[in-house]
């Protein structure tokens, strides 16, 4: 049997700053992909509009503005653009600032319903999986910066994303700013602690795989990790189920709802702009006895 085909529900523009246009029909056939390359305005910028048309015309908009890392851009920087309409109904509009190896992608925007709250999915504490940043069985790769927009303020900020599990860490968030504890698998301590448990619960979880006990006991291993980490420079401590955060005003992003295997399956760690990315030294070897 032949899958069903998906088609664009509404009309999609994006107008770029230096007059250039992406347009997708309404009714076209998905996934869809176009690229174009564009030169910076004479004051460094580059920006698009992006429109959404139903029947009745215009019902929603929203500004892009890729402002890079490093260096300003400049007249003779080119821009790689590319708006890419996946088949799940959702925008993503990737850039690369040729010669720079700068990549960014902005975040995912829904091209289905009708927009609730000035943009569509705009859903505080959703997981970079369920926001389409990630996808199952596609790595993001680390030189890649996301571009989003706070749920609670509805500002700008910037985040890169390291995959948990093939790098084989585990992660945690502090409580009190962006800042994250990276600490290895083979970490002697770690593997102290986790060779006790039956079965770790590690990226990609199956949840039909761990009984309540196993739960438990996952729970209890980063309880006794997180007990031996030593606080944040800014005085926060770092925990499981910490979420990353909005570094303009605090907002969940994502929130793992006190849920280990909801937690484990968010296997993107993700570093904000401006975050510390401390590893194993912050582990306290210095326990009883020793």
């Amino acid at each position: 049997m032949a899958e069903a085909k998906s088609t664009l529900t509404l009309a999609v523009k994006l107008s770029a700053s230096d007059g250039q246009k992406f347009e997708f029909p309404a009714g076209s056939e998905l996934p869809q992909r176009q690229d174009i390359i564009i030169t910076p305005t004479s004051r460094g910028e580059v920006s698009w509009a992006l429109e959404l048309f139903d029947g009745s015309g215009r019902i929603w908009g929203r500004p892009y503005t890729l402002l890079a890392d490093g260096a300003p851009l400049n007249a003779q920087d080119r821009v790689i653009c590319s708006a890419i309409l996946h088949q799940s109904q959702f925008l993503f509009l990737d850039c690369i600032v040729e010669g720079r190896e700068e990549g960014y992608r902005f975040d995912p925007t829904s091209l289905q319903a009708s927009p609730i709250a000035g943009r569509p999915q705009l859903d505080a504490g959703k997981s970079l999986f369920e926001r389409h940043f990630a996808q199952t069985g596609t790595v993001t790769p680390g030189t890649v910066r996301m571009i989003t927009l706070c749920p609670g303020c509805g500002k700008e900020f910037k985040f890169r994303s390291l995959n948990a599990g093939i790098n084989e860490i585990f992660y945690y968030y502090c409580d009190s700013c962006p800042n994250i504890v990276s600490i290895a698998l083979s970490n002697d301590l770690v593997y102290e602690h986790r060779n006790k448990l039956a079965k770790v619960i590690f990226p990609p979880v199956n949840a039909g795989e761990f009984t309540t006990d196993d739960i438990a006991a996952n729970l209890d291993l980063h309880n006794e990790l997180t007990s031996l980490l030593r606080p944040c420079p800014c005085a926060g401590g770092f925990a499981l189920f910490n979420p990353p955060t909005c570094p303009h005003c605090g907002a969940t992003y994502v929130d793992f709802r006190q849920d280990i295997l909801r937690r484990m399956n968010e296997y993107y760690m993700l570093q904000v702009d401006g975050a510390e990315i401390f590893s194993d030294h912050w582990i306290d070897f210095e326990r009883d006895g020793d």
